[in-house]
This record gives structure tokens, C-alpha cells and sequence, in this order.
């Protein structure tokens, strides 16, 4: 900002030095007197105020110029901190909508910690087990209930207590529900509850 303010200023003073009388008749008589100027002829203080002008303008160009590059300096200093920032907080968003992609998986199994979204849920199958066919409703000990999504896959079991499964995220999306002990046997379910 400073640096514009002396650009201005110094386009200011480059117009008005123009534009006023010249160099040698804007001394007073004891500056002309004391630099010798008065013994001048016309002609010479003529060619000395084209001196002045010129000065006047060759340095300002020279500022400007200095001014210029500064800016450019400034400006690249400046879009180099912008793109480090915009990269921090594309990094930071990832990194959130990671955590809540996380939070989302672990709430559709009831874990309370998003870092156990692909863990195992394991409980046991509350009342009786006879196995399942169609859409069998699965009701854990642990509260959750899980759903048979595979509609046309069947398991028939003898009648027992206390089943032991465990529930694991699938590698090709939503989840199975497998008996223990040996894990051997699953069907595809979905959380209802």
C-alpha cells in the first residue's frame, strides 16, 4: 500500500514540476544568487531546466520501476501463500469427510469409536436360532437388529439358544452376518435398528 502511495506521489510531483514555472525561476533570488545561477544566460537556464525535467522524470521512472518490481515480488510472495493455504484446507476437508465417512459407517453398526467402523460387532442372537430363509430378522443381544438382504438364500438349523455371530463390513460394500464358532456360514444383512 505504501508502495502505491509513492507511486503517486512521485506521478504527482513528475505532473506538477511540469506544469509550473521552471526549475530556475522557482528558486528564490538568494538560492539563483548562491548556486550562481543568476549569472546564466537565458539559453543556459533554459537547457538547465530541461536538465531538472528530464532528472525529475528519469528518477521517477527509476522509483517506479524499483517500486514496480518490489510489487511483483510481493504479489508472487502472496499467491505462494494463498496456494500453500487452499492445499492445507483441501487436505483438512479430505481428512474430514474421511472421519465422517467413518462416524456414518460406525453409527450404521452402533460402535461408539469411527475407527472400528471395519471391526467386528460380535454378540449373540437373541431367543432361538432355527437359521434363515427370506427376509429372517436377526435380534442381538447387544440391542442392534439386523435384517437378511439376501431374499432368495436359505439356511435351516436345528433350534438353539445363545447363537454366536459376528458382523463384518464387506469388501464389496454393506455387511455380513456370520456364525461362530468357525465363521464359515454368513448371509448379507442391513442394520434396521
Amino acid at each position: 500500500m505504501k508502495k502505491l502511495l509513492v507511486l503517486a506521489l512521485l506521478g504527482g510531483l513528475a505532473v506538477a514540476g511540469r506544469a509550473a514555472d521552471s526549475f530556475v525561476r522557482q528558486l528564490t533570488p538568494d538560492e539563483r544568487h548562491a548556486a550562481g545561477l543568476d549569472q546564466l544566460s537565458p539559453a543556459q537556464q533554459a537547457a538547465l531546466d530541461k536538465l531538472a525535467e528530464r532528472f525529475a522524470r528519469e528518477g521517477a521512472q527509476v522509483v517506479e520501476a524499483h517500486v514496480r518490481e518490489e510489487a511483483k515480488v510481493e504479489v508472487a510472495k502472496v499467491q505462494e501463500e494463498a496456494k500453500v493455504e487452499v492445499a492445507k484446507a483441501r487436505e483438512e476437508t479430505k481428512a474430514e469427510v474421511q472421519t465422517e465417512t467413518k462416524k456414518e459407517q460406525a453409527a450404521k453398526v452402533g460402535l461408539a469409536d469411527p475407527k472400528l467402523a471395519t471391526e467386528v460387532v460380535s454378540s449373540k442372537i437373541k431367543g432361538p436360532f432355527e437359521g434363515w430363509g427370506g427376509r429372517t430378522l436377526f435380534t442381538l443381544e447387544n440391542g442392534q437388529q439386523w435384517v437378511q438382504t439376501d431374499h432368495y438364500d436359505q439356511y435351516v438349523s436345528p433350534p438353539h439358544e445363545g447363537q454366536e455371530v459376528e458382523i463384518r463390513h464387506s469388501s464389496m460394500g454393506g455387511w455380513k452376518l456370520f456364525l461362530m464358532p468357525g465363521g464359515g456360514r454368513w448371509v448379507r444383512v442391513r442394520r434396521v435398528n
